[in-house]
């Protein structure tokens, strides 16, 4: 069972989601959430970006307490997930927005969180599809192997792993609003973290 953070555990239900991938194999998965929305958009970013998942078309709701049919609106991974870039440009530029605003994050300092929001600028600017196809295979021995040294515009220098600085940008972002990117994002670096981490490696050499 997928568990996520929720914002509001009192109206947290676990749900039950069927569905189908293009190639007709059965998909079924509990996850909790505070919406049978959210529920299943955290399952289709999931099944995006699993080694053998794909896009995902959810053809029914099932309250797991009760058993009931919860009669929603079903989704899908075509029509309701956003491209990688769109979803990475939409998490960067609300972390921005905020610490424009002058808001301060226990995610991360400000000055982390703005080198962040400028790697991944510059990322999209070299390598907009660097994040397509991602999925969860590829691992490896050390995090040595997947971390960077990343010099910003004021001339600070950071050490980071590309895919956890992407996750730090998606739970602020996902604080500031619980938008399908956030979501997708979130899911994206967790699940596709070396992989995610190795493209973005391989976008500035």
């Amino acid at each position: 069972m997928i568990s996520y953070p929720q914002h509001n555990q009192a109206q947290t239900r676990s749900l039950l989601i069927s569905g189908l991938f293009p190639n007709g194999e059965p998909f079924a998965e509990e996850v909790q959430a505070d919406s049978s929305y959210v529920a299943q958009i955290k399952v289709l970013a999931q099944c995006r970006y699993s080694d053998l998942g794909g896009d995902l078309d959810v053809t029914g709701l099932t309250d797991a307490a009760t058993g009931s049919s919860v009669q929603d609106s079903l989704l899908s991974a075509k029509q309701d997930l956003l491209s990688e870039v769109e979803a990475v440009e939409y998490v960067i530029h609300t972390v921005q927005n905020s610490l424009n605003n002058g808001r301060t994050f226990s995610a991360g300092s400000t000055s982390e969180l703005r080198a962040y929001v400028e790697f991944f600028d510059l990322i999209l600017s070299e390598a907009p599809h660097a994040f397509d196809g991602l999925c969860s295979g590829d691992r490896v021995a050390d995090d040595e192997d997947i971390t960077l040294a990343f010099e910003d515009s004021s001339s600070a220098e950071f050490a980071l792993v590309p895919a956890d600085a992407l996750l730090t940008l998606a739970t602020v972002a996902l604080g500031e609003g619980r938008a399908v990117a956030a979501y997708q994002v979130l899911t994206m670096a967790s699940i596709t973290r070396v992989a995610l981490s190795k493209a973005c490696i391989r976008a500035l050499v």
